[in-house]
């Protein structure tokens, strides 16, 4: 199960992080059930390091971040070497 709360009601004022939408922690988790096994593993693993996740100005984009002292933490490598965007269209 992927997580839909990142941080703290502190760190998301901060920092203009947001709480997964109903939706959007829905196709996230449909994305994730569809990966195979050990793939999976390794991206349920990755969500769980993230602390903060931001929505684009125009919210249609998630950014997923590890914060550490109110910085991206970057001192370890991300699980996977790819990135994963979860573009929500609104058909305008």
């Amino acid at each position: 199960m992927v997580k839909t709360n990142f941080g703290n009601a502190i760190s998301r004022l901060l920092w203009g992080g947001v709480c997964l939408s109903r939706v959007e922690s829905g196709l996230l988790q449909r994305m994730v059930d569809e990966l195979p096994g050990k793939l999976r593993a390794v991206v349920e693993a990755q969500c769980e390091t993230y602390n903060l996740v931001q929505r684009e100005a125009d919210g249609r984009a998630l950014n997923f971040y590890r914060r550490r002292w109110g910085r991206a933490d970057v001192s370890n490598h991300a699980i996977t070497h790819m990135g994963i965007a979860l573009t929500l269209f609104t058909g305008t």
